[in-house]
């Protein structure tokens, strides 16, 4: 028969990014209370996060999951200020509790930075390349131009013969222009 240590561990990779419910191990362990805590604090393979008990190894793959899906984020999205935290974690698979103990440890490390529902690697900024530069300066032209009656972003888009959605967001985080009403700044 395997032991308690053994038993517990086998348990908790087996349940991977889900976890188990601490108040469930008691029955399946057949131990009280206290001897499954202190079996937890003395198992170097197991953390307990809010009422789970995870893997370790899991933990430390949802915190890079986590890293490489903001980074992977920021190349698809380069003027975004940060991933919506939401979207970040229906991502991934596992526990919520689980998940947000992954994202506050890396967030804790200084790997990520976690402000306004958004995630975002520590050192990220959102920047124009030469294109989008050169972009950012005919929107800023055709709103001067526009005056008092400011095209949508679809009548920009047309007129420049790209998308200028995401740059016209760029402009406004940035208080270069200010939006006057949907798609309309």
């Amino acid at each position: 028969a395997l032991s308690a240590d053994s038993r517990l561990e086998q348990m908790v990779s087996e349940a991977a990014a889900t976890g188990l419910d601490v108040s469930d191990l008691p029955v399946r362990l057949g131990l009280s209370r206290g001897s499954v805590a202190a079996l937890i604090a003395r198992s170097p393979g197991v953390a307990q996060v809010g009422n789970r008990v995870v893997s370790r190894a899991v933990l430390d793959e949802l915190r890079r999951s986590l890293a490489a899906s903001v980074a992977d984020y920021h190349v698809a999205e380069p003027l975004e200020p940060g991933m919506p935290a939401q979207l970040l974690r229906s991502r991934l698979k596992g526990h919520p509790t689980v998940i947000d103990a992954a994202l506050d440890a890396e967030v804790g490390a200084g790997a990520l930075v976690s402000a306004i529902g958004v995630v975002r690697l520590a050192l990220w900024q959102p920047q124009l390349d030469q294109a989008g530069q050169r972009l950012a300066s005919a929107v800023l032209g055709a709103l001067d131009r526009a005056g008092i009656e400011p095209p949508t972003t679809e009548e920009l888009s047309q007129e420049l013969a790209t998308p200028v959605a995401a740059i016209a967001r760029y402009l406004e985080r940035r208080g270069e222009i200010v939006q006057v009403e949907q798609n309309r700044y």
